[in-house]
């Protein structure tokens, strides 16, 4: 996260409900429901990453990550 200004990060499962998000580059996703606290279950999820760098260029990136327990 050195190389950027602002970084966004977003989890949602299968239904696109939003699971995790932090804009702490530091915190990364436990697999647990961030407002809950409960376990996601074991799944697909995508994630999704907004970024800007210092000299003000944005960057998106997304993907999948499979959850396994």
């Amino acid at each position: 996260a050195a190389g950027f200004k602002t970084i966004e990060v977003y989890v949602f499962n299968r239904w696109g409900q939003q699971v995790f998000s932090t804009i702490n580059p530091d915190i990364g996703w436990n697999g647990l429901i961030s407002n809950t606290g409960a376990e996601c279950p074991q799944d697909v999820y995508i994630y999704q990453i907004n970024a800007t760098s210092f000299n003000g260029k944005k960057y998106t990136y997304s993907g999948s990550i499979t959850l396994l327990r």
